[in-house]
């Protein structure tokens, strides 16, 4: 999980683009450029998709690499 994660942080600061959008849902149609590049990595690897469903939107004190949820 941790390699997909370094992966798309190279690739939104190679490229200058900002990682926060409106919203911080997998899923949701605003949110940020970080899970929509991740939610499009999911539709090629099945681990992906796996973490997403188990970790997904947990909330506040469910490490999953992938929210702001470390309270």
């Amino acid at each position: 999980m941790l390699r997909r994660v370094v992966s798309v942080v190279k690739f939104l600061a190679s490229r200058g683009l900002p990682f926060r959008g409106r919203d911080e849902k997998i899923g949701s149609n605003n949110n940020e450029n970080f899970l929509e590049i991740i939610e499009l990595l999911a539709q090629y690897d099945a681990f992906l998709v796996d973490h997403l469903h188990r970790f997904g939107n947990a909330g506040s004190g469910t490490p999953s690499f992938l929210l702001r949820n470390f309270q």
